[in-house]
This record gives C-alpha cells, sequence and structure tokens, in this order.
C-alpha cells in the first residue's frame, strides 16, 4: 500500500473505523504485482509480492514494507522500508511528516546478464534515507488533491522528488469502495543522476490508477488495482529503455485492517 491510498482513502473508509477507545488503526497486507514499479522505474523482471503492515495512534504511524522477487532465481527479498510519520488534519489542509529508511540487502546475479556460464557476483546495494512531507487538500468529500516531498538524506543527500496528484473515491455503503488517481512526478538532477544516469531536472512521469476494494466481516478487504505510468522527459525515456518507457501493471491484494 501506498501513502497515496491512505490519504484517498481507498481501503479505510471502506472496511474499518478507529479503535474508539484509542484511535487506534492497525494494518495488514500483501499485494501480489505484476512489476515492481516505483517513481515510473521498474525494478522486477516479473511478478512480486509486496507486504505492508502499520499501526497509526494519535497520529503517528510506524510501517513497515518489504519487496519479494518472484520470478528471479537469485534475487528474493531485495528491499524492506523502515517508515514512520506523524499527520495531522490542519485546517484546509492534511499534513503528514516522515522518515523513510530503504533497506536493500545485498543479492546475487549473473554478471554479465543472459550470457551461459557467466560468474555469479554478490552486489551489495546502498541503503537510502529519505525525509517526506505530504500535503493534501479535499475541496469536494470525493476529491482530494495531495503533494508528496522527498528529500534524501542519506545515500544520495540531496536528492529531491515530488508528486502532484488528484485522487477521487466513492464507497458504495460498507462493503465495497471505488478509488483512482492521477498524478505527475518531477525529479531534481540529484535524483535523475542516481537513479538513471542523468544528472538533470525533468518532468519525470505521468501516473494514473484505479483500485476496487471489497470488504468482508468489516475488516478483510480484496483490493485488485491496475496503473499505467509514462516517462515524460527524453532522456529519461532513453536510459529507461523502449521496453521501459510506458506500460501498464496491477494485481491483488488482501489484507486486515481494524
Amino acid at each position: 500500500m501506498t501513502l497515496r491510498a491512505i490519504l484517498i482513502g481507498a481501503v479505510g473508509a471502506a472496511c474499518a473505523a478507529p479503535t474508539a477507545a484509542l484511535g487506534l488503526n492497525y494494518g495488514v497486507e500483501a499485494d501480489v504485482v505484476s512489476d515492481y514499479v516505483w517513481r515510473g522505474m521498474v525494478f522486477s523482471p516479473g511478478f512480486v509480492l509486496e507486504p505492508y503492515a502499520y499501526v497509526s495512534a494519535a497520529g503517528i504511524t510506524p510501517a513497515l514494507w518489504a519487496n519479494v522477487q518472484l520470478e528471479d532465481e537469485y534475487n528474493t527479498l531485495d528491499e524492506v522500508d523502515f517508515m514512520i510519520s506523524y499527520g495531522r488534519p490542519i485546517d484546509p489542509l492534511y499534513l503528514e511528516l516522515g522518515y523513510v529508511y530503504y533497506y536493500l540487502p545485498p543479492y546475487e546475479h549473473e554478471e554479465p546478464a543472459h550470457i551461459e556460464g557467466t560468474e555469479v557476483i554478490t552486489t551489495d546495494p546502498t541503503d537510502t534515507h529519505d525525509v517526506f512531507l505530504i500535503a493534501a487538500y479535499s475541496p469536494l468529500p470525493i476529491l482530494t488533491v495531495y503533494s508528496d516531498h522527498y528529500l534524501t538524506a542519506v545515500g544520495n543527500p540531496g536528492g529531491y522528488y515530488v508528486d502532484v496528484g488528484v485522487g477521487t473515491g466513492h464507497a458504495f455503503g460498507d462493503a465495497l469502495a471505488l478509488d483512482a488517481y492521477f498524478e505527475v512526478g518531477v525529479g531534481n538532477p540529484k535524483f535523475n543522476d542516481y537513479n538513471m544516469n542523468r544528472d538533470k531536472a525533468a518532468l519525470n512521469l505521468v501516473e494514473t490508477g484505479v483500485s476496487v476494494t471489497a470488504c468482508f466481516l468489516g475488516v478483510m478487504y480484496v483490493r485488485p488495482h491496475v496503473s499505467y505510468t509514462t516517462l515524460i522527459d527524453g532522456d529519461l525515456r532513453e536510459a529507461a529503455g523502449e521496453d521501459n518507457e510506458s506500460f501498464w501493471f496491477g494485481g491483488a491484494a488482501v489484507g486486515i485492517e481494524g
């Protein structure tokens, strides 16, 4: 699950309310996705499993997210993200300030790739740490305008990425919800140089997606979802390669919230 999904209320509004005595929310989710896609970039050869868990009380939310490769014989668990944030409404906005540590375990791969008899080597990627600020405004009950700002503090200090988007959703009673989003993303020169070997600021991407959440027993849910992303800047499209310039990706999540 993304912070975007929490903001536009895809799951929480449809399936579970906070525990009255403590204002407590919790959730556990397993999402099977056709590709691991992050800010318009693909980091998998095929299907992945993305588990997610969080607890939230008094506006404070620690969370854990991971990516597990399902179609790579060497690289199984290739990322674990540790997040903590504090969010609260400050009329007319919702603001959330947080920190995320991207832990990238060592992994094995063939070098050079796809050549018979090559050596399997181990690579130890550089972990990075971001601080982030999320701002959201809802001019209508079914509409949220949001902006997510990520500044890298460790690993690639000074890297900055921002997205601006709009989300909309509607709950059909207590059992079904429909949500959609549209956003654009921008990276500064340090972000794009580190991630795509292009030392320039750019309008990185346009992305849109839709999800349907069906709830069971008040706390369980199934959430099929699909998105389309396309890189905008010509240099970034060249760096990504023809197969990764624009594509559909999607999957289905199963989870519990309370």
